[in-house]
């Protein structure tokens, strides 16, 4: 019987006791068993085990989260708008037309044509782009003062002004450009334009010199200025051509 006794004793010390709330843990330190009871010895010496899963190696893997506009099926809205105008693409998310509406540009029907190609261009433009106008001939002639979202009824609204230009007047280019420049600053849009287009030599509000002087100097955010020179008049190609690169734009000859 002693030997029995000794030996489930010595079993005690080796074999683990299960405990459903506690896990697994040796019985040892003094610890006995006896009737298939713990005694408090060999409680105290049991610990909480950590569960172990299968398939847990212990190394942690970065959880595979969505990326925002990964499948590709969103638009980029900091991507710039691209337009075609007279024939040419234009880039930005804010864009300004300054047109001449001078006596010569109703001679052979090259206001009507104008009117045509802004048309196309702001049709281009998607919502969150903005957009203005104004003309020039004698005087500055404003379409809104200021820039405007170019959804469909601000389009409406803007084309239908430039519908209504009639030709006149001298080729007084740099109030208006002027003006097309401070709206242009007034955005908070980051790729912004100014788009001039002329069939001729600027004069009646001073010289040519004059005139693209005060346009470079009013334009100290150096906002790129694209040029459309309109082959009616005769002359004013190389003022253009100057005044789009003496400010980081493009030149364009319409024929």
């Amino acid at each position: 019987m002693r030997s029995l006794v000794g030996l489930i004793f010595s079993l005690g010390a080796l074999l683990p006791v299960v405990s459903p709330n506690l896990g697994v843990s040796p019985v040892g330190n003094g610890g006995d068993l006896v009737n298939g009871a713990l005694l408090p010895a060999t409680i105290g010496a049991l610990r909480p085990m950590t569960p172990l899963h299968l398939g847990d190696t212990g190394a942690h893997r970065p959880l595979d989260l969505p990326v925002p506009g990964a499948n590709g099926d969103g638009e980029d809205e900091d991507a710039p708008e691209s337009i075609m105008f007279y024939g040419s693409t234009f880039e930005g998310d804010a864009f300004f037309w300054t047109m001449d509406k001078s006596c010569s540009m109703g001679w052979g029907g090259q206001l009507e044509v104008l009117k045509q190609e802004v048309t196309g261009a702001v049709g281009q433009l998607s919502s969150r782009a903005h957009f203005g106008m104004n003309a020039f001939g004698d005087n500055n002639l404003e379409w809104a003062g200021a820039l405007r979202p170019a959804n469909s009824g601000n389009k409406m609204a803007g084309l239908g002004w430039v519908w209504l230009l009639q030709a006149g007047g001298g080729t007084c280019v740099a109030p208006s450009a002027v003006s097309g420049l401070s709206q242009l600053q007034a955005s908070n849009k980051r790729r912004k334009r100014l788009i001039v287009v002329s069939d001729g030599m600027p004069g009646g509000c001073g010289t040519a010199l004059a005139q693209a002087t005060a346009i470079t100097g009013a334009n100290w955010s150096d906002i790129p200025i694209d040029t459309v020179w309109i082959a009616a008049g005769g002359s004013g190609a190389d003022w253009l051509r100057d005044l789009a690169s003496s400010n980081g734009g493009t030149f364009t000859a319409a024929q």
